[in-house]
């Protein structure tokens, strides 16, 4: 047989096909290899508060310590505004990849009921940790003539429409403990708006408004000085700072009643899992730090450092709830 012969028999390997799983396998190493190496560049943290209040000083304190855990800087950025829907739609919109990140409160749960926002409060994001959780106070000027909250619930009662609650918001927890007690107790009151619970503070102080639900760390001077007095906390168990101060539920045989506030951190949703693992680590640690917890506590904040999947229903049992009170008040804060 001539050399021509068995070269014209002969079938070569079909080296294109070999090419292209090589391609493939060098392509899905590189990706898993680039994937691997998160984060390799800063991370920033939306916080949908202006600078200076409570949410954000717990952002910059925790931020700063997982950033020491994670190996890369994290970076505020402020973007408050509408109820911290502005910030939570700019991370919404961005790329699923654990670089851009939402500081939220728990009125990213209620701003949807009060307003049109262009994302889901759930799905469209990926719970990353759930970092604390505070009660409000119920708080009264020092010459109020209500010691208890029963007293004031029975004035309230007794005079429909009289009694005046400032409100920071009506996506605030402030403003929804004052629809689910009205809800659960009958009772009517009227509401005077204010930009900010430093501005409620002071229209107590000056006699424009009789009560507030206010965030414990906001409370706690105006308390411990005299200036006001705390007549119930919105939690379900009373708070270590203010002991001698029942909560509502034991004060009123409200069982169904609760409140407070939390802060959390989100991800744009299709971020990948090991992604959402990392800054859930990162931040846990940071949470539980000594010097973080001891500083949160001082703050009014119990830690949680809680997992994706506990947040993740935190935040749907909190949809629900807030959407009942809302349409058991006739969808009015």
């Amino acid at each position: 047989m001539s050399d021509n012969l068995l070269t014209a028999n002969f079938k070569a390997p079909r080296m294109p096909k070999i090419a292209e799983l090589c391609l493939l396998f060098l392509a899905a190493c590189a990706a898993a290899s680039a994937h691997a190496a998160f984060p390799d560049k800063p991370i920033k943290l939306v916080v949908s508060m202006p600078p200076g209040g409570g949410a954000d000083t717990v952002a910059r304190l925790v931020a700063g310590k997982a950033a020491e855990k994670i190996g890369q800087a994290i970076v505020i950025e402020n973007k408050p505004g509408a109820d911290g829907s502005i910030a939570a739609d700019q991370v919404a919109r961005s790329a699923p990849d654990g670089y851009t990140l939402a500081w939220v409160t728990n009125s990213h749960v209620v701003s949807p009921l009060t307003m049109n926002v262009p994302y889901n409060a759930l799905a469209s994001f990926a719970p990353v940790i759930q970092v604390s959780q505070a009660p409000d106070v119920l708080v009264v000027p020092a010459s109020s003539p209500f010691n208890t909250i029963g007293e004031l619930v029975a004035a309230a009662k007794a005079k429909p429409g009289e009694l005046i609650y400032g409100s920071a918001g009506v996506s605030t927890p402030s403003s929804l403990e004052i629809v689910l007690l009205s809800n659960l107790t009958g009772i009517k009151m009227l509401a005077v708006p204010y930009k900010g619970g430093s501005e409620v503070m002071l229209g107590l102080m000056n006699g424009s408004v009789q009560l507030y639900f206010a965030t414990i760390s906001t409370a706690l001077p105006y308390v411990t000085s005299g200036k006001m007095k705390a007549l119930a906390v919105s939690s379900k168990a009373r708070a270590p700072q203010l002991s001698n101060v029942p909560t509502v539920a034991e004060a009123l045989n409200l069982p169904a009643f609760e409140g407070g506030n939390w802060l959390g951190v989100l991800a744009p949703a299709g971020t990948p899992n090991d992604v959402v693992a990392a800054l859930n680590k990162a931040f846990a640690e940071a949470i539980q730090a000594p010097e973080i917890k001891d500083k949160l506590a001082t703050l009014g904040w119990t830690p949680i450092a809680s997992s994706p999947e506990q947040f993740a229903a935190n935040i749907k049992h909190d949809l629900s709830r807030w959407a009942d009170t809302f349409k058991a008040s006739g969808g009015k804060p």
